[in-house]
This record gives C-alpha cells, sequence and structure tokens, in this order.
C-alpha cells in the first residue's frame, strides 16, 4: 500500500469518526456507562456558571449535534 493510500485512508476514518452525529453517540453512550462520582467538594456558584457556559459553547454551536439532528 503506497503512502497516498494510507493517507486518505486515515483521513476518512477520522471524518466518519469524528463526524458529529457518530462522536456524539460515542459520548452518550459513555456517560450513560460511566457511574456518578462520589463528590466531596459542594457545587458553588462558579463551578455551575463554568459548566453552563462549556455546556452552552459545545452544545449550542452550529457543529455540534443539536443542530445537526442527532
Amino acid at each position: 500500500m503506497g503512502m497516498d493510500n494510507l493517507f486518505n485512508g486515515y483521513q476518512a476514518i477520522m471524518k466518519q469518526i469524528y463526524q458529529p452525529k457518530n462522536y456524539y453517540r460515542r459520548i452518550r453512550t459513555l456517560l450513560l456507562e460511566l457511574k456518578a462520582p462520589e463528590t466531596i467538594v459542594p457545587i458553588d456558584f462558579q463551578r455551575f456558571l463554568c459548566f453552563f457556559r462549556a455546556g452552552f459553547r459545545l452544545g449550542f454551536s452550529e457543529k455540534s449535534g443539536f443542530t445537526t439532528g442527532i
């Protein structure tokens, strides 16, 4: 196999596994299988705000799963 074929195959695999639909399906499966950690640190306003900002930026952008219809 030549380097061009190898590189093109690698690019095709990366495009396939990181499409939003496939990526979010893997993340959803991971989150469903994980156990909730035992937390000792209480959630304060700053932690809540940080979580909200990250969720908003990751979840509502044009390339995210919410706008692509998964």
